[in-house]
């Protein structure tokens, strides 16, 4: 009689099959050597097949790992609309779960009458002796057999092991995504957030890009509401509607303050923005010097400003506007390495405090004129 080896790959069967897999006991792996009877020659070989898969499985569960720690954090995935997310997860096990069905089709009973149905056949979840057969408790442990049945029971247990890791994995990432979408205050914060990651990677080349007048994302947002819309569609529209809204957005934002969409990406607050380009254009003005090369420590202290002014931790964005749009005397800057080694020279509270002041006196002076500045 044949066995039926097929799983459906829903999250019901992902939980019963972490049930099935993890029974695996020494008396199950005892009862599964004598179900078929194999010899010493066939432990070895069966030995080398373990140990040969068990990388494999193990494989599998890190890349799971790797994709659990991103997935549910991503408010569009890849293909996230062809497969349900358990058939997805499932996929990405395919090779653990072949080996897994090949184990226990190993330790199922060999059944010679013929079957009064063929057409129904009986799971190797259900029969084999290693999950849910029938299985009598061994007289002697599992120490009294040789050292390479030891071994292979010691092998197989690290194998189904990896994969009720896996299984598990595939659970918490289901369980996590069914939590984040009840959470329509997380929806948008993913959203949110994927957007700024798509737009840090677009960092210097934005500015080139072709205007996007309209955006799909956009239009369901001003019909449904941003909470209604993200709550909805976590998980469900491509990422490339989420690439085409964070630009729309970013463009958007840049037009309205009459920026340039790179400016409007680096500065949070939009009004720091448009203060930086009067401080950039009058910047020889701060603390002049007839040196070719520009102090580092004076692009620190406008980098710390620009993020606040109160902070010591200058970022590098600030120093490519700086460079980007600065039009004066001075010819060479500092390399980005000389301004982050430059902070022992002098007491950097109460300098930045003196840089700010100096930088307020500059936007007094300027900031309400007539003259326009290029963005």
């Amino acid at each position: 009689m044949r066995y039926d080896d097929k799983y459906e790959k829903t999250e019901d069967r992902l939980t019963e099959a972490i049930d099935y897999i993890d029974d695996l006991t020494k008396d199950r792996f005892i009862a599964s050597l004598y179900v078929r009877q194999i010899s010493p020659i066939d432990v070895q070989i069966r030995l080398a097949e373990v140990r040969r898969c068990l990388s494999t499985v193990n494989g599998e569960s890190l890349r799971l790992a790797k994709l659990e720690l991103t997935y549910n954090k991503d408010f569009a995935v890849a293909d996230n609309q062809r497969f349900t997310t358990a058939e997805r997860l499932f996929n990405r096990l395919r090779s653990s779960m072949s080996i897994i069905r090949r184990e226990l089709r190993k330790s199922c009973p060999i059944i010679r009458r013929r079957p009064i149905n063929p057409n129904i056949r009986p799971s190797v979840f259900e029969r084999s002796v290693l999950t849910k057969g029938c299985c009598a408790r061994d007289l002697f442990d599992i120490t009294t057999f040789d050292d390479n049945v030891q071994a292979l029971y010691y092998e197989e247990r690290a194998l189904f092991a990896n994969v009720i890791l896996s299984l598990a994995i595939c659970y918490r990432v289901i369980k996590e995504e069914r939590e984040t979408k009840a959470n329509p205050e997380l929806c948008v914060q993913r959203l949110d957030e994927q957007c700024e990651r798509i737009l840090a990677e677009l960092e210097g080349v934005i500015d080139n890009m072709k205007e996007i007048p309209e955006c799909e994302i956009q239009k369901q947002i001003d019909q449904m509401g941003k909470n209604a819309y993200a709550q909805k569609n976590f998980h469900e529209r491509p990422i490339e509607e989420v690439r085409e809204y964070a630009i729309y957005h970013a463009q958007q934002i840049a037009r309205d303050n009459q920026l340039s969409t790179d400016m409007a990406l680096s500065f949070r607050n939009l009004n720091r923005a448009a203060d930086a380009l009067v401080v950039i254009a009058h910047f020889d003005e701060l603390r002049p010097s007839k040196r070719k090369m520009m102090e580092a420590l004076k692009i620190r202290l406008f980098c710390n400003w620009c993020d606040g002014g109160e902070v010591d931790n200058p970022k590098q964005k600030y120093y490519k506007t700086l460079v980007k749009y600065y039009n004066g005397k001075q010819e060479q800057f500092p390399q980005w390495h000389a301004i982050t080694t430059c902070k022992g020279r002098c007491d950097m509270d109460k300098e930045q405090k003196k840089f700010n002041e100096e930088i307020d006196e500059l936007l007094k002076k300027y900031k309400n004129t007539d003259e326009k500045i290029a963005s």
